[in-house]
């Protein structure tokens, strides 16, 4: 995935004219505006439907703060397709959702949701944004468990949303080699 301002590149405009002069391509406005809001909603139409013909989900999430209030150009515009609002600054906490599950003998893992966490980054807010995005894909009936580390507040959001907790092995390795 591209930044949306290469589209506005003098070199990639010559580039793909050079390809096709009969192509117009469409400008960036268009690309965030119409293009990637189409693109994922199909995408989560799709996704829907995998996840309504399975019967058990694994989730894991995390969650991670802005020290800079700077983000890769392909994250603002994953955060931006959600339309929560955007207003990146240094402390901003951001939250991603993944489902596990396996169709036929196929093993899946999909981006759920990763977006801005409003508020403070308490138990609550983080349930309350996990609640939504396992209603938004009616899903929180399957789920069998949540991988994450093992910071309070996000088992206190992960049990209070009636979802059972599993700590993330790689990051208990790494708090028990950082034991004096």
């Amino acid at each position: 995935m591209q930044p949306t301002f290469l589209i506005n590149g003098e070199g990639f405009r010559n580039f793909v004219y050079q390809l096709d002069p009969r192509y117009k391509l469409p400008d960036r406005t268009m690309i965030t505006k119409t293009l990637l809001p189409q693109l994922l909603e199909e995408q989560v139409k799709k996704l829907m439907k995998e996840v309504t013909e399975t019967q058990w989900i694994a989730i894991t999430t995390d969650m991670w703060t802005s020290l800079t209030g700077k983000l890769s150009k392909n994250v603002i515009s994953l955060v931006c397709c959600h339309n929560r609002g955007f207003h990146c600054f240094a402390g901003s906490a951001f939250m991603a959702v993944t489902a596990h599950f396996i169709t036929g003998n196929k093993l899946f893992a999909h981006l759920l949701d990763c977006s801005q966490l409003m508020g403070r980054k308490t138990g609550e807010n983080i349930a309350s944004r996990l609640t939504e995005v396992l209603d938004m894909y009616k899903i929180k009936d399957k789920i069998t468990c949540c991988v994450a580390d093992g910071a309070a507040n996000e088992i206190c959001a992960i049990t209070g949303s009636g979802v059972k907790h599993v700590h993330c092995l790689p990051m208990c390795l790494v708090s028990a080699c950082q034991m004096p």
